[in-house]
């Protein structure tokens, strides 16, 4: 790094070119777009699962990646190649070892970061006269996240995309068929949000009096899932549509499948995100997650919250495993499913009457 600085007095920084780094999974990818939106045009460094969304962004100049099993070989040879495009702002908004020596190496003329109730003495280190943005578990993500790039907080600067302009496949899924359309996600790549069968019955009976036809999008390894559903709900007049699997449907057009959606339902995953950028109405079960940190922010968006649950999973220290089984980490009692019931209802009310006008919601 020392040698670096010096070389740097001889290849100076590029006035206005600026770096993301957000290296985390699916849905604080999404999280962050309103950062890349403020600051735009912007080059980001992002994991590979979160590439194709950030190649279908008009905001995103240049994409580089870089996986969590990155070695570090890679990481150097990555480093000094931030480094000879020699960027003026480098923002660091996932905050761990990896992505601050990264930007350390690169040599930014300014570098942002955030400094959180996880940071380590390893990130401090590497840190040293990075400037800081203070972030508590209190603090929303995305707030934390537009004061660390200086942007203006409010509705209108939090507004999230996934892709942009919005991606729509040559050759979709499927065609959003006539009537209520409901997709669903069953799990997430953190297991500890998968929704136990128990309640997902419950929602098919809330479902079943308005037909839906429900897609269920996800992982291949999630078909299991879908059985088990298919099999609990087989009695239901709900018609199920498997939209599992990248080869079915690449990550770049979930977007377009999910915006067609008349409702959305999951735990916080990813796709709960994604439809809460499209502001599709949507309810999320926060289980074991703090809704203070991170959350759908959409005018139709339902947050169920686990009663007497003390949420132990957050954004920066996320729990992968719990002694609770799911039946009590989603356990949302008489309350809660009645609150379902009455927005499952007003989502069917509101998609009969758009598309009696001829619109998609």
């Amino acid at each position: 790094w020392p040698w670096l600085r010096l070389l740097r007095l001889v290849r100076p920084a590029r006035s206005g070119r600026r770096l993301v780094i957000q290296t985390a999974k699916i849905g604080d990818w999404i999280n962050s777009t309103p950062v890349i939106r403020g600051l735009a045009p912007v080059d980001v460094l992002c994991d590979p699962m979160n590439g194709p969304l950030a190649r279908r962004d008009s905001h995103i100049q240049t994409v580089w990646l870089m996986g969590p099993r990155t070695g570090l070989a890679h990481k150097v040879a990555l480093a000094l190649r931030l480094f000879r495009v020699g960027y003026a702002d480098v923002y660091v908004l996932m905050p761990n070892t990896p992505n601050a020596f990264v930007a350390r190496l690169a040599c930014a003329r300014r570098t942002h970061i955030l400094e959180t109730y996880r940071t380590g003495s390893a990130v401090r280190l590497l840190a040293a006269g990075f400037r800081k943005q203070p972030h508590r578990r209190e603090d929303l993500t995305i707030d934390s996240y537009l004061r660390l790039a200086g942007l203006p907080l409010g509705d209108a600067a939090r507004r999230k995309h996934a892709t942009f302009p919005l991606f729509r496949p040559a050759q979709p899924c499927f065609e959003p068929a006539a009537g209520f359309r409901v997709g669903v996600s069953l799990s997430a790549g953190n297991r500890l949000k998968t929704l136990p069968m128990t309640l997902w019955r419950e929602i098919f009976s809330l479902l079943a009096p308005y037909g839906a036809t429900v897609y269920v999008f996800g992982l291949d390894d999630e078909r299991p899932l879908l059985e088990e559903l298919r099999a609990r709900t087989a009695h239901l007049p709900v018609a199920l549509v498997d939209c599992l699997g990248a080869g079915r449907m690449p990550l770049e057009a979930v977007p377009w499948h999910v915006a067609q959606m008349h409702l959305y339902i999951s735990s916080d995953t990813g796709n709960s995100y994604i439809a809460d950028s499209f502001d599709v109405p949507l309810v999320n079960f926060a289980g074991p997650c703090d809704m203070r940190e991170q959350r759908p922010l959409g005018e139709r968006a339902l947050v169920v919250e686990t009663p007497g649950l003390q949420p132990f999973s957050f954004i920066f220290s996320a729990a992968y495993r719990s002694t609770l089984p799911p039946e009590k980490l989603y356990e949302i009692g008489e309350e809660g499913l009645r609150r379902v019931a009455g927005f499952i209802e007003e989502c069917y009310r509101r998609s009969s009457a758009a598309q009696a006008l001829g619109t998609r919601r």
